[in-house]
């Protein structure tokens, strides 16, 4: 496959990852985690993300990973957070405080 390909699917896998933590984080908003259930989903979230790109390297460039991919997924995440992620998160939090005010 295309190497640029191969980066810009990378880029939209780490932007899917940093989705799929935001989930995480909007639970802890939800529930107010205790430091252990924090560990816990981190630990989950990084064997998911992990078995992911596994995954992921295996279908796209069967199974030859490359420095290149990581950095694309990376990125991916990186900008994403910065990005959309960080106004879906601001936004999400204020809602979830205003709901708990009211209660």
């Amino acid at each position: 496959m295309n190497q640029f390909l191969m980066v810009l699917y990378s880029l939209m896998l780490g932007a899917f990852l940093g989705i799929f933590y935001d989930i995480f984080r909007i639970l802890r908003l939800l529930i107010n985690p205790k430091n252990l259930s924090v560990f816990i989903q981190d630990i989950i979230y990084f064997l998911i993300s992990g078995f992911v790109t596994f995954v992921f390297v295996l279908i796209m460039n069967s199974g030859e990973s490359r420095f290149y991919i990581l950095a694309g997924e990376a990125l991916g995440w990186i900008l994403y957070h910065v990005s959309l992620g960080d106004f879906i998160y601001k936004r999400l939090k204020n809602i979830v405080k205003t709901r708990q005010a009211k209660s």
